[in-house]
């Protein structure tokens, strides 16, 4: 019986083990998911050749830096060749510690800085990119997005993911939201987008995803948008109401290092540092990535509803009552919560919350028709407002703040 092939990851072969050339646009010292730690570099190999090079060897970084900053001639030696992604007609340059530069004379052309690529339309990034490609800059309107919030882990660190359609004026493609993205995109608003990169799942349908580097800008209203389908729609788009009381609520509050991506099993926002758990590195406090989940139950008319909520939601509620010290201190804020006691919350079909804002006491509730002279009982934790409960804190995306 005839076997399938096996499809194995394609190599460059090593006709030779070195490039010379000039070094650009070196990134500082990165760590990946798997706790390694390397830095990036664009190698210019001729007058308008340029390769993407990956450095796993971080004791080199200033060798690079030097290199680049004075525009020094070098060959690079004891270097791994692969098919590059972002160009299938490329390579790109893996570095190890067993690499090598040496400064060499001659080379014939001037050191030059690779040109900015030129925008892509979503109808080339459909027709003409293999998945797992990189989409260096992408203009498009942000025509559907998925009502609330998912969290996924991934190699041991809690993640956020939002979908959305985009859309320009040649097509409509669906982009993955990641993290510190979810929170940078608002609907119908156009953005450049940069350093994305594609994928195809199940179906054969292309998709983009948002990645480490990604940046969103926002830019004027684009025009000629090509018109969206049923296809861009979401399931969740069909949201409902309640108002009810809450009669049990949790909060669930983790802290990921940004460097390794992964979370911590013992923080304490009061103190200043932290030293990560995994890959050992002492960092500020306020530079962790902190989410929150939770799950609340609501009663009306006597009947339980359970609903769960994801970080964007609960630092938008946050935000909007001026009551964003309570990030920081769970026990508080689901204290809180419980004694403002009725809420109204909008939630899509998995009873996922996107939405929750307190709900006032009517005026002519039952309690107040028995006792005409009496008010509305005030919580412990209305009680006790300062001017400093009214201080918003800024936010970069939904990340939430370290006490310090």
């Amino acid at each position: 019986m005839a076997t399938s092939p096996q499809h194995k990851k394609i190599k460059l072969e090593n006709t030779e083990d070195h490039v010379t050339g000039y070094i650009h646009d070196v990134s500082p010292v990165k760590t990946s998911a798997k706790n390694r730690k390397y830095f990036n570099a664009s190698v210019q190999t001729n007058h308008d050749e340029f390769h993407h090079s990956v450095v796993f060897s971080p004791e080199k970084h200033t060798t690079f830096v030097q290199a680049a900053t004075n525009n020094t001639p070098v060959k690079i030696c004891n270097i791994t060749k692969k098919l590059s992604f972002r160009d299938p007609a490329s390579f790109d340059i893996i570095c190890t510690t067993m690499t090598n530069l040496q400064v060499v004379n001659n080379v014939p052309f001037p050191p030059k800085q690779q040109q900015e690529q030129s925008k892509i339309t979503i109808a080339k990034i459909n027709t003409d990119l293999a998945p797992n490609q990189h989409v260096h800059c992408l203009d498009a309107q942000v025509c559907s997005l998925q009502a609330a919030t998912e969290q996924i882990t991934i190699r041991g660190g809690d993640n956020e993911m939002r979908e959305s359609y985009i859309a320009d004026s040649t097509g409509t493609i669906k982009l993955v939201l990641w993290n510190t993205n979810i929170s940078a995109v608002a609907l119908n608003n156009s953005y450049t987008f940069t350093n994305l990169s594609t994928r195809q799942y199940l179906g054969g349908k292309k998709n983009l995803t948002t990645t480490r580097n990604t940046t969103i800008t926002k830019i004027k209203d684009l025009t000629n948008i090509h018109s969206t389908t049923s296809d861009t729609a979401f399931d969740d788009e069909h949201l409902s109401t309640l108002v009810g009381e809450v009669t049990a609520i949790s909060i669930i509050q983790k802290h990921q290092c940004k460097l390794c991506h992964k979370n911590q099993t013992d923080f304490d926002n009061k103190i200043f540092r932290h030293r990560c758990t995994t890959c050992n590195m002492l960092q500020s406090s306020s530079a962790y990535v902190t989410t929150m989940t939770g799950t609340i139950i609501l009663t009306s008319n006597n009947e339980d509803h359970k609903f769960t909520f994801t970080t964007p939601t609960i630092m938008a509620y946050l935000k909007a009552e001026h009551i964003t010290h309570l990030a920081n201190n769970v026990q508080k804020l689901e204290a809180h919560i419980f004694d403002t006691t009725n809420f109204e919350v909008t939630s899509n079909s998995a009873n996922t919350i996107t939405s929750i804002k307190p709900q006032k006491p009517s005026s002519t509730s039952h309690e107040d028709n028995k006792n005409p002279l009496s008010t509305a009982p005030t919580s412990a934790s209305a009680l006790q407002m300062t001017d400093d409960d009214m201080l918003d804190v800024p936010l970069e995306d939904h990340s939430l703040p370290a006490l310090k």
